[in-house]
């Protein structure tokens, strides 16, 4: 499977099947629950198109039959959507094994180790557990 750099969700527009791989290679977050922009055209239905198509795959076509629209209306709402979730941070990259790496090597250098850098699974890792003493009775 094609999976884009996750740079180019910095640029100005990722194209919509890019975005789909880069979701589901987990290299960019989806929200949860799916923002609906109301100023939007049928803001009822972009925010299940985004899910439809985003998360479980559907086409284009599929979404265009069930929603009664064309196909290349589905991928007009589909490229505002996730410009206005890329432009508001709903849709933000994840950092591979090696970024967070780096960023925790680079921390331990500095001598720091910011929240940030540090993922939630691997706090537990960094800090020192307190020591339990076990006594025989």
């Amino acid at each position: 499977m094609f999976v884009p750099d996750t740079a180019a969700l910095h640029e100005d527009m990722v194209s919509i099947v890019e975005l789909r791989a880069a979701i589901h290679a987990n290299r960019v977050n989806f929200p949860v629950p799916v923002p609906v922009f109301k100023w939007q055209h049928k803001a009822e239905v972009q925010w299940r198109l985004a899910e439809l198509y985003f998360v479980h795959g559907w086409s284009p076509a599929r979404l265009a039959d069930r929603y009664h629209i064309t196909s290349s209306r589905v991928r007009q709402t589909l490229r505002a959507w996730a410009q206005r979730a890329k432009d508001s941070g709903y849709l933000q990259t994840v950092p591979s094994e090696q970024e967070i790496s780096f960023g925790l090597a680079r921390a331990a250098y500095a001598g720091q180790s910011p929240p940030e850098l540090i993922p939630a699974h691997l706090t537990g890792l960094l800090t020192p557990q307190p020591q339990t003493l076990h006594t025989h009775a």
